[in-house]
């Protein structure tokens, strides 16, 4: 199972009209969202929206002379202002969540994939099977963290009930994300990273 698998593991236990407020959340006002799907139809567009926003998150993080280079792995003329990287990095994301992360990562030969690696925070002193897979594990738990956020408090709550953990008076939007994800995809928490 995938981190996103288990993530729409939780997601299925919740009703569909909370499942469509939550879709609602995660898309842009002008794109709709039909009220009258059914919980399927509302878990495989989850399927595709998450892991669009780990990409997004991921690009964010790159520098010009690095995401030039990615643009290039799709013959796409790199950015020259930030009105271009924009436009850029929505045709990247497009087209990388049409083939996959896993397709992505392996355009990446070696130099260009310790490159991202070491801009999103993933050791490069390891050999590139294992960049590959941290690569993707970064590109989902990123996709996770970034539509917890994006969620209402509201919506987060029913989240938290389906993730089957108590609820906290008074806690913290981020504090609840950090718990979610910490429950679900078995991670350290922020005092267990600072102890180390």
């Amino acid at each position: 199972m995938t981190l996103l698998d288990d993530l729409l593991e939780v997601l299925q236990r919740m009703s569909a009209v909370d499942l469509s407020k939550a879709l609602r959340n995660l898309r842009p006002e002008n794109v709709p969202v039909d009220s009258g799907m059914s919980k399927s139809a509302l878990l495989d567009e989850f399927r595709y929206d998450i892991p669009y926003i780990g990409t997004q998150i991921v690009l964010d993080m790159l520098s010009e002379d690095t995401f030039s280079k990615v643009c290039k792995k799709y013959k796409l003329e790199p950015p020259t202002s930030p009105e271009q990287r924009t436009t850029c990095q929505i045709k990247v994301e497009t087209a990388v969540n049409k083939e996959g992360h896993d397709k992505f990562i392996n355009r990446l030969k070696v130099k260009l994939l310790k490159e991202v690696c070491q801009e999103v925070g993933i050791s490069t002193a390891q050999r590139q099977p294992e960049m590959q897979a941290h690569l993707a594990e970064e590109l989902l738990l990123n996709a996770a963290e970034g539509f917890l956020g994006l969620l209402e408090p509201t919506v987060l709550q029913k989240v938290v009930k389906a993730a089957k953990l108590r609820k906290v008076e008074g806690e913290e939007v981020e504090a609840t994300i950090e718990r979610v994800m910490t429950s679900l995809f078995d991670l350290l928490t922020a005092e267990e990273v600072a102890e180390k």
